[in-house]
């Protein structure tokens, strides 16, 4: 049995998928660091000797004694995405330095940094994040530990922060490129990243390599985004091509005043000013040919967006319903019980307008209730009130929300006749408003669906 390892980052995109291929009943203890542990799902339970370890990688103080334990250090922790130089530099840089003095300190022998193919970016110019894991790589090779640096090309997969970003481009009318298009991407699925780190793991690679990883096939990332596009939309992709070097300058001089609310920044141009594709190296050969292709990684990546928006869909629904029914937000065991619930049971629009209804009513409390004024009297069936059915024999169930239902009031007669007369009087408002809204969007939209009929 291996003795003891450390994984920063246990609950992030790259570590989540690790733990899946990990063998953990090979090591002693697998210590994973998180800030937030709580987020580690097992389909059954929790191995007895995984332990989540809740810290900061700046506060060494939470770890330094799990470490005296630990042989081999896996460094996923990172900060990603769009943020400023500050916490870039206070995350990938700084941090790692404090963990590998921590090794030090405590006699790790091993340690894998998952860094970056950005590193070799020739265009770093306000790549903040590029610069934050060179200057990682850099602390890593001085500081005598036995190594492995991998840099990954652009990661896929369910969850893929990167992938998210460009769908988000891809789903447009006109899909921006910016450039020709022209430079070479070389994808690579996050389940294939945590396959390589389990093999390096198991044959104990440290000797000081860098090694980058990309999938097995290369495309332009015009090429790419026009695969991409083809999940999105019917048609072919229409791209609009910006020019590089006006949107560069026009960045330089809009990030100091006005990077938060930026779309993009310049160093998230990076990829399209540069060629992302990983030197061959004799530690992943073997494993490489068994790679997912682009389109396969594609579709995962599409199918879980899909899933997981559906889910904040689901669960910003249920904060809506439960605000209008109880005045209070969902506890965790009732945003649960909702999602499982919209799992097991297929709940469905009767028809456009059903569809229309159930939208609006999710967007606000006013929403809900002027939607459920009208359900009421005018579409008792309708797939808003079958949710909202759904909900209340959920907070039935659950406590504190049960004793809100189940409690009596003890407020005299003619206060209580005053509250019945609002809340009539409430009712009867919203009524007439959403009437007077709704019901000519029904009849038009049931016509119109009438004449498609008959002309079919």
């Amino acid at each position: 049995m291996t003795k003891s390892i450390l994984i920063t980052g246990i609950t992030g995109f790259v570590g989540r998928h690790l733990l899946e291929k990990l063998d953990l009943s090979s090591y002693q203890t697998v210590f994973g660091l998180s800030r937030e542990p709580e987020k580690v799902h097992f389909p059954d339970k929790v191995p007895e000797n995984l332990k989540m370890i809740r810290g900061d990688l700046l506060h060494p103080e939470c770890y330094r004694s799990v470490l005296n334990q630990v042989d081999t250090v896996v460094h996923l922790a990172a900060v990603t995405g769009k943020a400023g130089r500050a916490e870039y530099r206070r995350v990938n840089d700084r941090a790692t330095r404090e963990l590998l003095e921590a090794c030090q300190d405590s006699g790790v022998k091993h340690f894998l940094l998952v860094s970056s193919i950005a590193v070799k970016f020739k265009r770093q110019q306000r790549y903040f994040y590029a610069r934050s894991k060179q200057q990682a790589e850099g602390e890593v090779k001085k500081s005598g530990l036995n190594y492995t640096i991998l840099r990954p090309t652009i990661i896929l997969g369910a969850g893929s922060p990167v992938f998210s970003g460009f769908a988000r481009f891809a789903g447009l009318p006109l899909v921006p490129v910016f450039g020709k298009g022209a430079v070479q991407i070389q994808p690579v699925h996050v389940a294939d990243v945590a396959e390589v780190i389990r093999d390096i793991l198991n044959k104990s690679l440290f000797k000081g390599d860098i090694i980058e990883l990309g999938g097995n096939q290369t495309v332009t990332i015009k090429d790419f985004m026009k695969l991409l596009s083809s999940r999105f939309q019917t048609g072919p992709a229409r791209f609009l091509h910006v020019p590089l070097s006006p949107m560069v300058f026009f960045l330089l001089l809009a990030e100091p005043l006005l990077y938060p609310i930026l779309p993009f920044t310049m160093g998230q141009l990076a990829t399209f000013r540069n060629d992302g594709i990983a030197d061959p190296h004799d530690a992943v050969s073997r494993l490489s040919s068994g790679f997912l292709g682009i389109e396969r990684m594609i579709d995962d990546s599409f199918q879980a967006q899909k899933s997981e928006l559906r889910s904040k869909d689901l669960e910003k629904e249920c904060r809506v319903f439960c605000q209008y029914l109880l005045g209070q937000k969902p506890g965790p065991y009732v945003m649960k019980k909702y999602l499982d619930v919209h799992q097991k049971i297929e709940m469905k629009a009767k028809n456009k307008f059903d569809r229309i209804l159930a939208r609006l009513g999710a967007r606000n409390r006013i929403l809900v209730r002027a939607c459920d004024s009208y359900s009421r009297f005018f579409y008792s069936r309708s797939l808003l009130r079958q949710k909202l059915v759904y909900l209340l024999a959920i907070l039935e169930t659950a406590s504190p929300h049960a004793q809100i239902i189940d409690r009596s009031d003890n407020r005299g007669k003619f206060l209580l006749l005053l509250i019945m007369g609002l809340k009539g009087m409430g009712l009867a408002f919203f009524l007439l408003v959403s009437f007077a809204f709704l019901f000519p969007l029904q009849v038009v939209l049931k016509s119109k669906q009438t004449g498609e009929l008959n002309h079919g």
